[in-house]
Parts: C-alpha cells; sequence; structure tokens
C-alpha cells in the first residue's frame, strides 16, 4: 500500500516533535533521580526502593517516548487502539465527566494539599503532569464518534486544567494562620483596613493613619471591614476573590455572548482570567477596564459618564493609569469601525471616539486636578501642588521624576536571578501566540481592520508595551509581568474586536482551521497552565502548634515594652488588624513597605528622622521580620533589593537595637534597644 509523501515541512515537525519529546522525557527521569538522591536519607535501609523506583519510573518513560515516536511517525499502526478507545469513552457516557473531574482535581490536590508537592519539585515532571492532564482531559471531552482527540477537546482540556491550577493559587492562602504568608501579606491587610476600619486600632482621633497605599486598592480591599470585625481567613477569602471574579467578569463583558456557541462565550471568561493572571493585575485595573467594556455595549449617553468614571478611579488607584481609560475607549471606539464605505457613519464613529476619550481625559486627569485649575483661572488664589507624591507624568519633568527617582535595572528585560525567562522573554510566551492568531485573522480578512482602525490598536498597544517595560525595569519590579498590566488588557480589548466581527467563528471551527493555528491554540493553553503548575505546593508555614507558642511570647513581650514606651510594627501588623494581639497603640511611622520604597529611593532625608527615633530609643519593642546584614548584589534574586534594605534598614537597626527572640518558622523577630550602641548612623 502506497504511502502519501511527506511534505518538508511535515517531516521537520516530526524531527522536532521527536527531540523534543527526548529532551523531556530525558530530563524528567532526571528530575526524579535528583529526587529520590535528595530524600535518600528519608528512606533509611529501604533506601533500595528509591533505586528500584528510578528504574520503574525510567522504563515508564521510555514507553511513553517510544509511544509519541509511533504517534509522530507511524500513526496508522495505532489506529485499531484509537477505535477501541475511542468506541470505551463514548460507550462511559456521565462517567466521562466523573473521570474529567478526577483527572483534573486529583493532581491538583496531590501538588497543593499533600507532602507530594513539597517533593515533586523537578520542572520536567511537573511538566509531564501538566501535559498528561490537559491530553487526557482532551480525550474526554472531545466530542467525536471517530477520533479519540480534536485539537478543540485539548484546547478546551488545557484551559481547564490551567484554570483549576489558577484558581487554587488564589485561594491557596485562605487560612486562619496569624503570620504573614509571604512577604508583604500582613501589612498589606493592615492596609485594606484603614480606610473602614480605623475603630480597630488605638490612634488618635483626630490625626490621620498614614498607610503606604493608594485608595482605589484600599477601598476594593477595604469592603469587608464595612461589615464589622472580620477574621483574617475571611480577609483571604476576599482576597482570593477579589484576584479571580472580575477577571472573568471581563471577560464574559467584552467578548460578548454570541447564540451559536454559549459553551465559547463562558470559556471566554475563562481564557481572560488565565491570560491576565499571567501578569497577574491588580484589580482596580481590570474594574477600570469593565466599565469601559459596559461603555462599548451601551448606549452613547451612558457610555459617557461611564469611561470617565473608569478614568477618576484609574487614577485614583495609580497615577501612571489615568489615561489608560481613555486610551481604552479610542482604541475600541476606532477599532469598531463599520460600514465604512459611508463616509457619514466613519466621521461618526470619529466623533464617538473622541468623545469618549475627552470622556476618560475628564475622569483621569481633569478632575483630580479641578482645584488646582480653577486656581490658575483665578490668580487672586494660592496654588497648591497637585500631589509631592505622584508626579505630574504629562509634563516632561513629571516623567523624569518618575523614571529617575529610583534606578532602572535594564538587566531584568533578559534572563536574570529574579526572574528566570526575564521580561522580554516571559512576555514573548505570555501573548505571542495570541498577537500571531491575531495577526493571522487580519492577513486572512476575517478581521477587517483599516488603517485607521489599525492605527489606534497600535498605537494604544506600543505606548503602553513602552510604558510597561521601564515600569518593569525599575528596581524592586521585575520579578514578573504584572507592571505590563495596561498592555495585556489592550490585548483582551483587542482580541475583543476581532471576536465581534466574527472571529469567534474561527473558534467554533477549529478543528477545521489550519493545522498550525490548532497547535498554536492548544500551545497557549499550555502557557497559561505552565506557571501555577509549577508554583503549586503547599502553604509554607509553621505547624499550629508552634505558631501558637510564637504568638503568645510575641504577646507576652508587647505586653510589657508598651508599660515602658512604644511598640513598632514595623511588620506583621494584621496582629493588630485581626485582634491577635490587643490594646496595643498603633505606631504607624516606618511601615515595612514604606520604608522599603525609601531605600530604593536613597532617601537620606527620610532616614536622618528614623535614626534619630532609633538613637533616642523612641520604641521600647521592635516587631521585625528577621534582619541581616548580608549583601547578595545582582546575582541573587533581589539581590539590590536586599543590599538597599541592608544599608538603610537592617544595619542601623542592628546597631541600635537588639534581638531578644527570633521566630524563624513564622518570621518574626523582636529587637530591644542596646545598652551601649557605638558608632551607629
Amino acid at each position: 500500500m502506497n504511502q502519501k509523501p511527506v511534505s518538508f515541512i511535515e517531516f521537520m515537525f516530526r524531527v522536532l516533535g521527536t527531540a523534543l519529546a527526548a529532551w523531556i522525557f530525558l530530563r524528567a527521569e532526571l528530575d526524579f533521580a535528583r529526587m529520590i538522591q535528595e530524600n535518600i536519607a528519608k528512606l533509611g535501609r529501604y533506601g533500595f526502593l528509591g533505586t528500584v523506583a528510578i528504574i520503574l519510573v525510567g522504563v515508564l518513560l521510555v514507553g511513553l517516548f517510544l509511544l509519541v515516536v509511533l504517534i509522530l511517525w507511524q500513526p496508522g499502526r495505532l489506529e485499531s487502539y484509537e477505535r477501541k478507545l475511542t468506541a470505551w469513552r463514548e460507550r462511559l457516557g456521565w462517567w466521562r465527566w466523573i473521570l474529567l473531574l478526577v483527572v483534573l482535581l486529583f493532581p491538583m490536590v496531590l501538588l497543593q494539599y499533600t507532602p507530594v508537592g513539597q517533593y515533586l519539585t523537578g520542572s520536567y515532571l511537573r511538566l509531564l503532569l501538566l501535559l498528561g492532564m490537559g491530553l487526557v482531559s482532551g480525550v474526554f471531552l472531545t466530542r467525536d464518534h471517530q477520533h479519540l482527540a480534536r485539537s478543540s477537546g485539548l484546547v478546551v482540556g488545557f484551559l481547564l486544567t490551567a484554570t483549576v491550577f489558577t484558581l487554587v493559587q488564589a485561594f491557596a492562602y485562605v487560612s486562619s494562620y496569624p503570620f504573614s504568608l509571604h512577604w508583604s501579606e500582613g501589612n498589606r491587610f493592615w492596609d485594606y483596613s484603614i480606610m473602614f476600619g480605623r475603630r480597630l486600632y488605638e490612634f488618635p482621633s483626630d490625626q490621620r493613619i498614614f498607610a503606604y497605599i493608594d485608595r482605589g486598592r484600599q477601598s476594593l480591599w477595604g469592603l469587608p471591614f464595612l461589615l464589622g470585625d472580620i477574621s483574617i481567613w475571611q480577609m483571604r477569602l476576599w482576597n482570593g476573590i477579589v484576584l479571580t471574579l472580575p477577571y472573568m467578569l471581563l471577560g464574559w463583558i467584552v467578548f460578548r455572548k454570541k447564540p451559536d456557541n454559549r459553551i465559547l462565550w463562558l470559556l471566554s471568561g475563562l481564557w481572560a482570567l488565565n491570560f491576565l493572571s499571567q501578569g497577574p493585575i491588580y484589580t482596580p485595573l481590570v474594574l477600570c477596564a469593565i466599565l469601559v467594556a459596559i461603555a462599548w455595549y451601551s448606549p452613547y449617553w451612558l457610555a459617557l459618564p461611564l469611561i470617565a468614571v473608569a478614568g477618576y478611579y484609574a487614577q485614583l488607584s495609580r497615577f501612571t493609569w489615568m489615561f489608560a481609560p481613555a486610551i481604552w475607549a479610542g482604541l475600541i471606539y476606532i477599532g469598531d469601525l463599520v460600514d465604512r464605505d459611508r463616509k457619514r457613519e466613519i466621521l461618526r464613529r470619529f466623533s464617538m471616539a473622541a468623545g469618549a476619550v475627552l470622556a476618560g481625559l475628564v475622569g483621569g486627569y481633569v478632575i483630580p486636578r479641578w482645584s488646582s485649575i480653577t486656581q490658575l483661572l483665578n490668580p487672586v488664589q494660592v496654588a497648591a501642588p497637585i500631589s509631592s507624591a505622584q508626579p505630574d507624568i504629562v509634563s516632561l519633568e513629571g516623567v523624569q521624576s518618575m523614571v529617575s527617582r529610583q534606578p532602572l535595572i535594564w538587566e531584568r528585560l533578559l534572563p536574570n536571578p529574579t526572574f528566570g525567562p526575564g521580561i522580554l522573554l516571559a512576555l514573548l510566551l505570555a501573548v505571542g501566540p495570541l498577537v500571531i492568531y491575531l495577526v493571522y485573522m487580519l492577513r486572512a480578512r476575517r478581521w477587517k481592520l483599516d488603517w485607521l482602525g489599525g492605527l489606534a490598536v497600535l498605537g494604544g498597544l506600543l505606548v503602553f508595551l513602552i510604558v510597561g517595560l521601564i515600569v518593569s525595569v525599575k528596581i524592586g519590579g521585575g520579578s514578573n509581568l504584572h507592571n505590563l498590566d495596561m498592555f495585556l488588557i489592550s490585548l483582551v480589548f483587542t482580541a475583543a474586536l476581532a471576536w465581534k466581527q466574527g472571529g469567534y467563528r474561527s473558534l467554533l471551527q477549529l478543528d477545521q482551521e489550519p493545522v498550525w493555528t490548532q497547535i498554536l491554540w492548544v500551545l497557549m493553553m499550555v502557557i497559561f497552565a505552565y506557571q501555577p503548575v509549577m508554583l503549586s505546593a503547599p502553604l509554607r508555614k509553621a505547624p499550629d502548634s508552634m505558631a501558637r507558642e510564637a504568638l503568645e511570647q510575641i504577646r507576652l513581650e508587647v505586653a510589657s515594652a508598651k508599660q515602658t514606651g512604644e511598640v513598632l510594627f514595623l511588620d506583621q501588623r494584621q496582629l493588630l488588624t485581626f485582634g491577635f494581639i490587643e490594646d496595643v497603640p498603633l505606631v504607624d511611622d516606618y511601615e515595612k513597605k514604606y520604608l522599603m520604597d525609601q531605600a530604593l529611593s536613597a532617601d537620606e532625608q527620610y532616614f536622618s528622622g528614623f535614626y534619630d527615633d532609633l538613637a533616642k530609643r523612641r520604641f521600647a519593642l521592635i516587631v521585625s521580620e528577621p534582619l541581616k546584614v548580608k549583601l547578595q548584589g545582582s546575582d541573587y534574586s533581589f539581590g539590590e533589593e536586599n543590599d538597599a534594605w541592608v544599608k538603610w534598614v537592617s544595619k542601623p537597626i542592628l546597631c541600635y537595637y537588639e534581638p531578644i527572640a527570633t521566630f524563624k518558622r513564622v518570621r518574626v523577630e523582636l529587637l530591644m534597644p542596646r545598652e551601649n550602641p557605638v558608632d551607629c548612623p
């Protein structure tokens, strides 16, 4: 029987697929062997079982590799097995969905809630787990009596895999553990509580409590404190909701429901969740995007105030976001031109776009500065600066101030110790498949975009890309893509433009699309799932008994120290917020995140006051994270940030104060004034 000739492209695809499979399986075996060797002591006299396990896993991986080779080079030899498995799947009925849940949930539970997640750390082993979950899920999701798996089923399978792990990552911290579960968690919760939970603290009622946070985030995350005294468990639950639900809502709103397939519309919300979680992105900006998306589909009289509100809330949350809603509005109104042969329609839509952009500027720039503008128009009054903390980025001086305030570490664009892949490579992986597919849609004329719409879309994307890259390399950042937030959301709006003009139909018939586009969509979902699968592991926290013991000793030391002076919670302020420590007057000065920001700026004037308070022994007790004086340099993750902290904070504190108790497992240190400090700043 004559075989169909193989094209050069198909031949190269098979060669590359074989080489990639060989590399992944080999590295997975090495990961497993390393895992066994690192834990061989725990096996004791049963250590020989580790060697047996290495051999058995090796045999299994070789078998899987040979299966991949057969699929790539001689798929015909597996047709009979495919027919049998397909028939078995079709006979499962509702059991198919039960098995799908098991495939999606069981590995997640193993990694996140059992010790397996502590030991199974090899990236290639986890990649194999991810690929296995997606492939098996894709088989169960495929609705085809002739094929075991189709690309549409695989895309949904990997999307559901990514969604499960993304949601688990967001809600993994929901617990009653009293201490911070990561560097800034506890003090962030304290920040959130100030607007609506001032009653929780002993602080002069006629004074403002200083919290280093914008009002946009503070008002959103602080909403639960309107309900009364809440627990840290409830706060962590709210945090998980805020970090997930708005992402999906944006997807469901911006990708409008189509009658052809409502399941595809539901999946669009999951797609938005996973795409934006690659940042991740602060939720206030997502809420601004939701308002713009609602405006897009609303009557014009309602759209303008919605866009204005989005602009106002954006600048309230972060001053660099103030123009985002205006630019998004221009992007969608110009990019959404229809019936382009009619000049009147073009002029009408262009005028609508101009009005939408103006509404965004009014909300984001004019209204917040209205008092300054009126003072300029009335020279009798004395003008006051807009904000000493937030430069006016419209002016050249403002841009220079924003960029030069802290050092820029351009090396973080490339692979580095702080962020393995570097900003550029990570961004390419995160958005590359989507950008390629959108370009394909344009070239295939399935998404019609003339030069004016293309200029609006490309211009908006380039502006946000440049701003995001510059902000990402500022010291203190560059460990993920969250500073490219405006760019990522702009891509969601761009994809929605293609969707609205009928692009969603290409997804409905994905199995009939060119093979390379099918592979592209599967690859996109694998990339979505990769990071949450790699990060999935049990919470790193002290045992409950150890945490209770540490908390009790901290309470005793605080109760004793407050009799003789002030107690500074430089860190762990959530202990006050949620009542773990009570009846302690709040000292709002010198909060850890603000100290770090000033250290990164090398603000000598600010620290002179801090050192003066240390020298005067203002604080009878300081509650901090364990302080070290080891310099690291750029060869370590956040090495530059560590060195700034050591220079401006750790060394001075340890010169004037000495540790009296260190609880390493809960990452808390208590310090009291030294009797005779020497050579301190």
